[in-house]
């Protein structure tokens, strides 16, 4: 059957519904696209019925991991899309490729999604129901179950207000999961440094935040409060894509150089602690102004710090993904000639 006359058939069921209905009060919010949704399926998937929750399941490959729903935060990969075919979204390279959407200054990969009522859509929620890390699912999603809110019956989200306005096809992949977040972040960063700087460089300066020297400071005198220094700087995810730099060569080396911005060293203003610090006169991450605070005159070192120093929960833009570790290369060079 062509997709005309899919959409065909799925038009005549509605009319039919509707004639049947026309004496009918309208008794909730999603009625009507619950009975479009009921067509969709009939002539695309039929045969297959919703869950006790209201969603359908399209696709299952098991995994062999530990029950996903029994943990709090799932690394996940995932394609969205709406029921007429629109791609929403995605974290997948090959699917952004193809649909010519790719955007080399974007993060492609797994993210940390948490898993609790108020942090993601119920309907996704009920789709993670039994799946094991390493699994795959696809399924259908009514607008109904795009909601935050838990209303513990599908009658009580179809008289809602409070749901979406798309129904959509999720398409996910579990690849690891957690119940505490920053635990695994140190865990992932304990094995970057191991892997990249060696196992002496293991020691801990302070939760979640490592600092590894790679050129000695010209002294051990600390700079004095109301001091200006200038450093430069390359901000990178623990997968080495760059994120942000002031440095035109690597900014152009890495596909990220904006002809509207201007590169160069850049001035820091020294303060009583290191949450004073300011960048260009502008506030900066905790993890940041922490790295900076270790260095002395002409030092550079890489500071590395889980999100709660970073971006936490919500990332930044497409670059910096959710719960996202960071690192900064940061070097204290001469101020610049003409400043």
């Amino acid at each position: 059957m062509t997709g005309i006359s899919r959409f065909a058939a799925v038009l005549g069921l509605l009319a039919l519904v509707a004639v049947s209905c026309a004496k009918t009060e309208k008794t909730s919010t999603y009625d009507s696209a619950k009975r479009f949704v009921e067509a969709w399926m009939n002539v695309n998937h039929p045969g297959v019925l919703p869950t006790e929750d209201g969603i359908y399941m399209l696709d299952d490959v098991e995994g062999d991991g530990i029950l996903a729903d029994t943990l709090s935060y799932l690394y996940v990969n995932y394609t969205v899309r709406t029921i007429k075919g629109v791609y929403d979204k995605t974290n997948s390279v090959d699917i952004a490729k193809q649909l010519g959407s790719y955007d080399k200054t974007a993060f492609y990969g797994p993210h940390i999604w948490r898993f609790d009522i108020g942090s993601q859509y119920a309907g996704v929620i009920d789709m993670v129901k039994g799946m094991k890390v390493g699994g795959q699912r696809t399924a259908l999603i009514p607008r109904w179950l795009i909601s935050l809110q838990d209303f513990g019956t599908e009658e009580e989200y179809l008289s809602s207000s409070k749901g979406g306005t798309e129904d959509f096809i999720y398409s996910i992949e579990i690849v690891d999961g957690t119940d505490d977040v920053l635990e695994w972040q140190e865990d992932s960063i304990d094995r970057f440094v191991e892997r990249t700087f060696g196992k002496d460089k293991l020691g801990v300066d302070t939760v979640g935040f490592r600092y590894i020297c790679l050129k000695e400071p010209k002294d051990s005198v600390s700079f004095p409060v109301d001091t200006t220094v200038y450093i430069n700087y390359t901000g990178r995810l623990l997968n080495g894509q760059i994120f942000d730099t002031n440095v035109e060569k690597t900014a152009k080396d890495a596909g990220i150089y904006n002809a509207s911005r201007s590169y160069g060293a850049l001035p820091v203003s020294w303060g009583e602690t290191y949450s004073d610090l300011t960048l260009d006169g502008s506030s900066v991450v905790s993890g940041f102004s922490r790295t900076l605070w270790e260095m002395g005159k002409y030092e550079k070192g890489i500071g590395i710090f889980y999100s709660e120093l970073g971006y936490s929960a919500s990332g930044s833009g497409s670059t910096i993904p959710e719960y996202s570790p960071l690192m900064f290369e940061i070097e204290i060079v001469d101020k610049p000639e003409d400043d």
